[in-house]
């Protein structure tokens, strides 16, 4: 929408603030996100996993952090952006409607770390190696590498429209 005025050629428009608000930090931000994976581990713990993925991203160590925890880190130590835990929270849910994979306890953590990773390598142009991955994350390199390839297979990446 313009405004016509005898005195101006063209149009003129008209740049009104609409709203304004302080922008959430990415802290708060990854708060809410660790919420919705809570209501996701709670939802899917039974559900049928006819392919196995569950225990192939079972972790074995017992965590002392919990989701929101384990996202700050990686928001610290690999400069992640909203857009960045946004795409992993949309590839987590896509290799769960292509598997029915069972979101529990035991596996979430690895399935944010590469669903991290893999965002990250979908966005950013400056990556970091897997093996840099790993250390934060706490996994062996070598395992990283095969839950990444089977994550991958499984999302069916080809056909992805994100």
């Amino acid at each position: 929408d313009g405004i016509r005025d005898h005195c101006v050629t063209g149009v003129q428009t008209c740049a009104l603030p609409i709203y304004s608000c302080q922008e959430e930090s990415i802290y708060d931000f990854s708060s809410k996100i660790s919420n919705i994976i809570y209501v996701k581990i709670k939802q899917n713990t039974k559900k049928n996993d006819p392919k196995g993925l569950s225990k192939q991203f079972k972790d074995r160590k017992r965590r002392n952090m919990n989701v929101n925890e384990y996202l700050n880190k990686f928001i610290s130590y690999m400069e992640l952006e909203k857009s960045d835990i946004i795409l992993a929270i949309i590839l987590i849910d896509r290799l769960y409607e292509n598997t029915q994979i069972s979101i529990t306890e035991e596996n979430y953590f690895r399935l944010i770390l590469v669903a991290l990773i893999l965002a990250c390598k979908w966005n950013k142009d400056v990556l970091y190696s897997n093996a840099v991955w790993s250390k934060i994350g706490g996994i062996k390199k070598e395992s990283l590498n095969l839950l990444e390839v089977m994550f991958i297979k499984n999302i069916e990446i080809g056909r992805a429209h994100v």
